[in-house]
């Protein structure tokens, strides 16, 4: 009776540990997640709650709990409590997210004025995704700035005084506030469009009386008014050949990254969004779905590039049932969601230390500057980016200023421009 006690164990521990095998998770980790979770099963039952509504305060006290049984079984607190308390965490939120399907959980409104604002950004978000069609980051920079605006200057808890605070002295206040925290006209121009935005949705759906979006000025930012730096021809070449003899899983799949990006100028959501099936080998087809139209191009397969991802997939991809081309290299196996951090640790070792640029988008940029200089026409140059505007293609050419002044006019002496 006693073996058969010890040896049971309890259907929550069994779907983790199959949840975290089907991920990659080593046997190690599973073993270690599913002896912290036993213990977060104990004292959820100990202080009779239902895993079901379990918060992050209780998590919170079970930590303290755990770490005080730490102290007194080995007099000392835990050589780096920062890294003890995220290995906690990690198992009992991937327990939490395996049984309830989300984890952390949404934010209970603890107060009216705290309701209130839960139900006007609500509202917001819905009128931006159902009536204006506006895709998710869009949505979500628009509710952050409608929420500092609303806790600034809105007396909450008072919804009759709102048609009160929001006057143009009131928005004039808030705006110069915003501007402070603003570098660049651009930025800001950003942050007063939000801004119309919301007080029109305050207006439509009557939390306030007057429209007063059209008395917001908007900074004027002219075309192409800034002039980017462009990340040299020399950089990438070093790059791409230092990351090439890195023969790591992390090698090969940055390798194959960066060959992408130099080789078509893609996006980093572009490369990102790749998936298996895009690669048609016996065509030599790339299929890119574009960023911003969500149409999908037909590129050719280089040998460059396509050696590069054909070297990743048999030498450096982990076993997976994910579909994206690039995942990550430890568990659990899933598709990047950004570049940024391994394209700036890679040029830093090359030294790029340019001003300019030093994320993904860097090598879009110079990709376009280097078609311009093999005599490469603004169209076709669009083409390869993916821009259905010549003037969108333009942003990317100021680069090439030693080009330009190649085709300069000299003026006859004594005229003036």
């Amino acid at each position: 009776m006693h073996d058969q006690n010890h040896n049971y164990e309890c259907p929550e521990l069994a779907l983790l540990a199959a949840r975290m095998s089907e991920k990659g998770y080593r046997r190690s980790v599973i073993v270690n997640y599913k002896a912290i979770a036993r213990q977060f099963l104990r004292y959820v039952r100990h202080v009779r709650i239902s895993i079901d509504t379990v918060q992050s305060e209780h998590v919170q006290r079970f930590q303290r709990r755990r770490l005080s049984k730490y102290r007194r079984r080995h007099g000392r607190s835990p050589s780096d409590p920062q890294s003890w308390r995220a290995r906690e965490a990690s198992a009992i939120h991937m327990l939490l997210r395996v049984l309830r399907g989300q984890w952390p959980p949404s934010p209970i409104p603890q107060s009216a004025p705290e309701s209130m604002l839960d139900e006007v950004l609500r509202g917001y978000d819905e009128w931006m995704r159902e009536i204006r069609g506006l895709c998710l980051s869009t949505r979500e920079n628009r509710i952050a700035e409608a929420l500092r605006f609303m806790k600034s200057l809105l007396r909450i808890e008072d919804r009759a005084a709102w048609s009160d605070d929001v006057s143009i002295s009131g928005i004039d206040g808030y705006v110069a506030s915003r501007t402070l925290s603003r570098r660049t006209r651009g930025s800001l121009k950003l942050a007063t469009v939000d801004l119309r935005s919301f007080l029109r949705y305050l207006k439509i759906s009557g939390w306030i009386k007057n429209d007063l979006s059209g008395e917001i000025l908007v900074p004027k930012c002219y075309k192409l008014e800034d002039l980017p730096r462009e990340l040299r021809a020399e950089h990438v070449d070093k790059v791409l050949e230092a990351t090439r003899a890195d023969h790591s899983a992390i090698g090969r799949r940055d390798y194959a990254i960066l060959t992408l990006l130099a080789t078509y100028g893609l996006r980093a959501g572009e490369v990102i969004g790749l998936r298996l099936e895009d690669i048609d080998w016996k065509n030599d087809i790339l299929r890119v779905r574009r960023g911003k139209s969500g149409a999908y191009a037909e590129l050719p397969l280089l040998p460059d590039p396509g050696n590069a991802i054909l070297a990743y997939l048999r030498h450096g991809r982990p076993k997976t049932g994910a579909r994206q081309v690039f995942v990550r290299t430890v568990a659990p196996y899933t598709g990047l969601a950004a570049l940024t951090t391994q394209i700036r640790e890679r040029l830093a070792v090359v030294g790029a230390t340019s001003p300019g640029r030093r994320g993904p988008h860097a090598f879009r940029h110079a990709r376009a500057a280097s078609l311009l200089r093999r005599g490469v026409t603004i169209k076709e140059i669009g083409d390869v980016l993916g821009h259905r505007s010549t003037e969108s293609t333009a942003a990317y050419l100021r680069l090439a200023i030693d080009d330009l002044r190649t085709v300069a006019l000299n003026l006859p002496v004594g005229v003036t421009p």
